[in-house]
């Protein structure tokens, strides 16, 4: 398991290998404002989608993609799905894309008067 992998587990999130590698070298760490510092559980606060997607939607579609992640971000984001009762289905082929994200089969439903999936 990764050094960065096993920080993300344990609520510290690291950007890449680099970063982490220049912790060897460091001396001292100072830390100049409030927030710097979290309890590495982040909190989804809002939802902005684009094109008039509809916000819960998105965040449904999104919460079914990361059903089988760990890391902080996505343990936020299943909680904002389950507390607003958004009824999640995990996704299908889920492929995780290091330092871009992933990508997956959801589930797409779509209203009478917007026509059929193809």
């Amino acid at each position: 398991m990764s050094a960065v992998t096993r920080s993300a587990r344990d609520g510290v999130l690291i950007k890449g290998g680099t970063y982490l590698e220049s912790l060897a070298r460091l001396k001292a760490v100072a830390f100049d404002k409030t927030g710097t510092l979290t309890l590495g559980r982040p909190v989804l606060v809002e939802v902005h989608p684009l094109h008039g997607t509809d916000a819960n939607e998105l965040l449904r579609l999104t919460a079914a993609v990361e059903a089988a992640a760990t890391h902080p971000i996505a343990e936020a984001i299943a909680r904002a799905a389950r507390a607003r009762d958004l009824a999640v289905r995990p996704a299908a082929d889920v492929q995780v894309i290091a330092g871009l994200g992933a990508q997956a089969t959801a589930e797409v439903v779509s209203s009478p008067s917007e026509g059929r999936a193809t």
